[in-house]
């Protein structure tokens, strides 16, 4: 085997943990009766509007916060302002389990060449692991472009045959860009 593949979040490092944390941060600029729940909820339902199919999720994320800002009546620029505290404590919140970077050195240790598929929620060079990656693949950067949004969250949905498609397509392009010839796990 020549590369070993990982998706970050909940797999290397706490992304739900780190979210969570985020989350109540900006409920607490709100305040009360703002819960993370309902900055969730807001979440939820402007991701599935039409209009932001293919977007990202942080365009997603500081939409979602407009949309808290006019349903609570905050003033003008305070959505700007949680967007990017919860934006810093989300990036600055995100852990590594403890067994990552002892798994990271013994797989470089044996010649692997490690490589990052993402959904682009967690930036590895703010975590302190992308010294590890020959490279990583954002699954936005991948086409058809909301295909692989669905992709991702088929993996959530669909279990293991959901992860293998996603593994193919990214695959397709790891191997495109030279990163890896045959062997992926």
């Amino acid at each position: 085997m020549r590369t070993v593949t990982f998706d970050g979040d909940e797999t290397l490092w706490d992304f739900q943990g780190a979210m969570q944390r985020a989350l109540t941060v900006a409920a607490g600029l709100f305040g009360p009766p703002v819960t993370p729940e309902w900055l969730r909820r807001v979440r939820d339902d402007v991701a599935a509007r039409p209009e932001f199919a293919d977007a990202p999720m942080e365009d997603i994320r500081r939409a979602a916060f407009e949309e808290c800002a006019r349903l609570t009546g905050a003033g003008d620029g305070f959505a700007g302002r949680v967007h990017a505290e919860y934006m810093r404590a989300r990036h600055a919140g995100v852990t590594l389990y403890p067994h990552t970077l002892p798994c990271l050195r013994e797989l470089r240790s044996r010649g692997h060449r490690l490589a990052l598929i993402t959904n682009g929620n967690s930036r590895p060079d703010l975590i302190g692991v992308a010294d590890f990656l020959a490279c990583t693949v954002v699954a936005d950067d991948l086409q058809p472009r909301g295909a692989c949004r669905a992709l991702v969250a088929d993996a959530g949905s669909a279990g293991r045959q959901g992860e293998r498609i996603f593994r193919e397509e990214a695959a397709v392009v790891l191997q495109r860009h030279r990163i890896v010839e045959h062997d992926l796990l």
